[in-house]
C-alpha cells in the first residue's frame, strides 16, 4: 500500500512539474503550452499520444486564458482579427480531433514533429517576416478566416491548441509583431481548445483527472510568464525562444520509442 502511495505521490509531481513548464512556455511562446505539455505527458505519464493531445486541449483552455490575461495587463488585442480567426476556428477543430483517433500514433507524432519544425526553420531564415506582406484591412480578414479555418483543423488534430500555426501565419500574413501574434494566438485558442477538447472528450481521449493537476500550477506560471512576456522582453527575443522551443521539441518527438507503453 506504502509503494502504491509513493507512486501515486510521484506521479502528481511529475503533472505539477508539465504544468510549470506548459504555463511558462504558453507565455513566453504564446503556443498555450500543448507543444511542450504533449510530449511530457507521452514520455513522463505514459499517456498514448492521441490522449495526451486530448488532455493537453483540454488544460490549454485554462492555461491560454492565464497567459492571455498576462499579456492584457500591458498591451490592447486586437478583437477584430481575433474573431475573424477564431470563429472559423471553432468550426474545423471536431474535423481535426476526429482524424486524430484514426491516426496511428507514430504517423501523429511524425506529423506533430514535422509541422514544428517547418515553422521554426521558416521563422528563423525570414528577418523581418512581419513586413513581407501588406495589405488593406479587407484583405487581412479573408486572411485571418483562412488562418482560422486551418488552425482549427490542426488544433484538434494535433492538440496543441493551434497556437504554432496561428502565431507564425499572424506574423507572415496578417503584418503582426512576434508580441501581437502571440496575443491573438492565445486569445483565440480558448474558444478554440474549448471546441477540441469536447471533441476529443466524446472520442474517450480526455484524461480529465490529469488536466486537473497539471492546471494547477499551469494556470499561474501561464500568467506571470504572459505578463513578463508582453511587458519586459523584448520582440525579437521573444521570436529567438520561439524558434528554440519548435526546434527542441520538433527533434524529441522524431526521437520518442516506438514502442507501447
Amino acid at each position: 500500500m506504502r509503494r502504491i502511495s509513493i507512486i501515486n505521490f510521484l506521479n502528481h509531481r511529475t503533472k505539477l512539474m508539465i504544468g510549470v513548464v506548459g504555463g511558462v512556455f504558453s507565455g513566453l511562446a504564446g503556443i498555450g503550452g500543448g507543444t511542450v505539455m504533449v510530449p511530457l505527458m507521452v514520455q513522463y505519464i505514459g499517456m498514448r499520444q492521441v490522449t495526451a493531445h486530448g488532455t493537453s486541449l483540454a488544460i490549454v483552455v485554462l492555461t491560454a486564458l492565464a497567459s492571455a490575461s498576462g499579456y492584457s495587463r500591458s498591451m490592447s488585442i486586437d478583437w477584430a482579427l481575433v474573431i475573424s480567426i477564431a470563429i472559423p476556428s471553432l468550426l474545423l477543430a471536431p474535423s481535426g480531433a476526429k482524424v486524430a483517433s484514426k491516426l496511428d500514433n507514430l504517423a501523429l507524432r511524425r506529423c506533430f514533429a514535422a509541422f514544428l519544425l517547418v515553422v521554426a526553420v521558416l521563422l528563423f531564415l525570414v528577418a523581418n517576416p512581419e513586413s513581407l506582406l501588406i495589405m488593406p484591412w479587407n484583405g487581412k480578414l479573408l486572411i485571418a478566416i483562412l488562418i482560422g479555418l486551418l488552425g482549427g483543423f490542426l488544433s484538434g488534430l494535433l492538440g496543441i491548441g493551434g497556437g504554432v500555426f496561428v502565431v507564425p501565419a499572424a506574423v507572415f500574413l496578417l503584418s503582426q509583431t512576434q508580441r501581437d501574434a502571440q496575443v491573438i494566438a492565445l486569445t483565440v485558442m480558448i474558444p478554440t481548445s474549448i471546441s477540441g477538447t469536447i471533441a476529443h472528450w466524446r472520442l474517450g481521449n480526455v484524461e480529465w483527472h490529469s488536466a486537473l493537476w497539471i492546471a494547477v500550477l499551469s494556470v499561474p506560471a501561464g500568467f506571470i510568464s504572459g505578463y513578463v512576456a508582453g511587458a519586459v522582453v523584448p520582440d525579437q527575443y521573444l521570436r529567438y525562444g520561439f524558434i528554440v522551443v519548435l526546434v527542441y521539441f520538433s527533434s524529441r518527438m522524431f526521437g520518442f520509442s516506438t514502442r507501447k507503453r
